[in-house]
């Protein structure tokens, strides 16, 4: 069907006006998660965390609010596809683009903390864990209860890990307990009504120039639902804490393959086969980007810029032949 100057001039507003709530949504979740990430670090030394189980939980678990909210929403809207390509999609920017940026812009970035711990180990388990799972073609309600289970085993293993000299140490910290709950209360309700305006604002574009929603789950979904996780590793880097980038990386990766997993499965199972084309290449870039993310973490015990620039590299052949698959499945 030929397009009149209407719809073509349609299509360029409506396109622009979601670039537009995009860019400002993005803006508002840069400045809300510097708020958050000061206001928890806060409330956390006050209850004796530590700054890394406070990165590898706490603030984790905050910056992933937004893909629970499209697990959830998903679920509801019987679009189950949506919220899993969100994870595959979520969990590969995070082992790419989250992990690579900072290293690129300080040159290396230590990863002795992960790698002398029990934590890259716990990375790996729970990434192949949904993949497990979904042999027999489905994440049920079953399979959810499963993984929220493993979560809550993987919390009080965090908690047990800290060392009593780390909950010393941070003990002696003065904090206004009120007001540092209200800002983070405050911060953490601006980061879920920005990431679901990018959400929506993906949406839109996506149905303007008709975007394949598979698409839409690992690219567009994915990056903007990954922007509490890029800036909290930008502002940690800023602020000479490069360790806690890995530790929120790999609780990021944690909790969406668990409790964001479990989020829509609870609700609307999920039908993803890994024995044909439906699942298999986005899976299979998540198993390589895992591997190499492994790879590279374990050597020197620091990632360097050469490597960052694979994993960078890595993301974006995923992106662009991601698009070059537009009307076809990833799923």
């Amino acid at each position: 069907m030929l397009q009149t100057a209407t719809d073509v001039q349609n299509i360029t507003n409506g396109t622009i006006l979601s670039f537009a709530q995009i860019s400002l949504a993005a803006f508002v979740i840069v400045f809300a998660t510097k708020h958050f990430i000061k206001s928890s670090k806060k409330i956390a030394h006050h209850f004796g965390l530590s700054g890394y189980t406070i990165s590898f939980f706490l603030i984790a678990v905050g910056t992933s609010l937004p893909d629970l909210i499209v697990s959830i929403e998903s679920g509801i809207k019987q679009t189950p596809l949506l919220a899993y390509g969100n994870v595959v999609g979520s969990n590969i920017a995070l082992l790419t683009l989250v992990t690579a940026l900072p290293v690129l812009l300080v040159g290396k970035v230590s990863t002795r903390a992960v790698t002398r711990s029990k934590d890259i180990n716990i990375l790996v388990l729970f990434t192949l864990l949904p993949l497990a799972l979904m042999i027999d073609g489905v994440i049920g309600r079953f399979d959810s209860i499963v993984l929220v289970v493993a979560y809550v085993t993987y919390f009080f293993y965090v908690l047990k890990e800290q060392t009593e000299l780390e909950k010393v140490l941070d003990f002696f910290t003065d904090v206004d307990l009120f007001k540092e709950t209200v800002i983070f209360i405050t911060a953490l309700i601006t980061l879920i009504y920005a990431s679901d305006g990018i959400v929506t604002a993906s949406l839109e574009l996506a149905t303007t120039l008709n975007i394949h929603v598979a698409i839409l789950g690992v690219t567009i979904t994915a990056i903007g639902t990954t922007l509490p996780e890029l800036s909290y590793a930008i502002a940690a880097i800023r602020n000479g804490k490069p360790a806690d980038v890995l530790g929120d990386v790999v609780g990021s990766v944690v909790a969406n393959s668990t409790l964001i997993l479990a989020g829509t499965a609870i609700i609307t199972p999920i039908k993803v086969s890994l024995l044909d084309d439906n699942g298999l290449i986005s899976n299979l870039v998540l198993v390589i980007t895992l591997f190499l993310f492994v790879r590279f973490a374990n050597s020197k015990e620091n990632i360097n810029t050469l490597e960052a620039s694979v994993l960078m590299t890595v993301y974006v052949l995923f992106n662009i032949g991601a698009y070059l698959l537009i009307g076809k499945s990833l799923f």
